[in-house]
């Protein structure tokens, strides 16, 4: 089971919302010495989670969180046309590491005797200037592939929204996730070193009906997150740009024989979710490029928000192939005859004695 640590999920306090709206720091003091200060519990998401990963195919993993001391969040409080930005600090976190307290008191420009909404957000986005709701996800090339540099560059966005509050009265909020995990398993089945460097997924477009594409791509541009909304605003998918998904990572490789490594990418879910056949390559030295001699098959049901999914694929010196999480190379053999329909063949294959256990 995996945790994702939220230290290393929160937000710059500086990052979130820019010029263009009102901004200032909340310092957490306990008690608001206005009189219209409260508290806010915030909850985050996620359940039991099973024990072991599974593939792309099967049920997929529970993204697992808890806060920790100094994990700061971004609200941003509307009251009409008004809209005010706060950062708070975590006051009060449970043993479990589920709930987290924060002392609330709603900043100069809301006014206090009328309801506003508060929206909260935490990961690496840049605002809208023109609107801070309107929110830019954070570009995750730079960084890698690998799950630690993910949670460090904050790439996981979580959003809350309660409309309609009071000041002075105590709240709750939930957390919810808006995008999902995705992992792609290398293992070198092969005697020698596999020099690699990063994997490259992307869907087919050959399956009637299931076109559309199956994640946002950050390489794309489009409007931005909408917390208003809880959307993409004027999304353009990744079916733009083949549906595909490259897994960044600047050093060679040289997986050694027997070894796995995992790249690691968080996505928002497309309009669909629904990915088509899967092909996968795998980029070596320079100028060698590896693909799948094989495709994971179209889903039937759609990935869902907040879960972690993999894909499992080995090398063996000479093919790249999707495999299940044993990451066994289990080939098809494809047999040929000259005989005609109707005919009938005697077939014999690991052919022994009938009373030899397991044939």
């Amino acid at each position: 089971m995996r945790y994702i640590s939220s230290y290393l999920l929160t937000l710059l306090a500086a990052a979130l919302f820019c010029t263009g709206c009102t901004q200032d720091d909340l310092v957490n003091t306990g008690s608001a010495d206005t009189g219209k200060g409260f508290t806010l519990t915030a909850s985050l998401p996620g359940g039991e989670a099973p024990a072991t990963r599974i593939s792309l195919t099967d049920t997929p993993q529970e993204i697992q969180l808890r806060w920790e001391e100094n994990d700061r969040l971004q609200l941003c409080y509307v009251q009409g046309a008004t809209k005010v930005t706060k950062t708070v600090t975590v006051r009060d976190i449970t043993a479990d590491g589920k709930q987290a307290t924060f002392d609330i008191e709603p900043p100069e420009g809301i006014d206090r005797n009328r309801p506003f909404d508060l929206y909260g957000v935490y990961g690496n986005v840049t605002p809208k200037e023109e609107n801070p709701l309107v929110v830019k996800l954070g570009e995750p090339y730079s960084i890698g592939s690998e799950l630690e540099q993910i949670q460090q560059n904050k790439s996981m966005i979580l959003t809350f929204v309660n409309k309609n509050l009071s000041a002075g009265v105590n709240t709750t909020a939930a957390f919810r996730h808006i995008g999902l995990f995705l992992c792609v398993k290398l293992k070198n089945n092969h005697a020698q070193p596999w020099p690699l460097r990063a994997p490259l997924i992307y869907a087919s477009n050959n399956v009637p009906g299931n076109s559309s594409g199956w994640v946002y791509g950050y390489e794309m541009e489009y409007e931005g997150y909408d917390l208003e909304a809880g959307a993409i605003a004027g999304g353009a998918e990744a079916s733009n740009n083949n549906n595909a998904i490259r897994y960044n990572y600047k050093d060679l490789i040289m997986l050694a024989s027997g070894q796995t490594k995992e790249f690691w990418t968080w996505r928002i879910p497309g309009s669909t979710a629904l990915p088509n056949e899967l092909d996968l390559s795998v980029e070596g030295q320079i100028g060698t490029v590896h693909t799948a001699i094989n495709k994971m098959p179209a889903r039937t049901t759609p990935l869902e928000k907040g879960k972690s999914y993999m894909l499992y694929a080995a090398w063996d010196g000479e093919d790249l192939m999707f495999t299940d999480h044993t990451m066994e190379m289990r080939r098809k053999i494809e047999l040929t005859t000259a005989r005609h329909p109707g005919d009938k063949i005697r077939l014999a294959i690991d052919a022994a004695p009938a009373d030899r256990a397991g044939v």
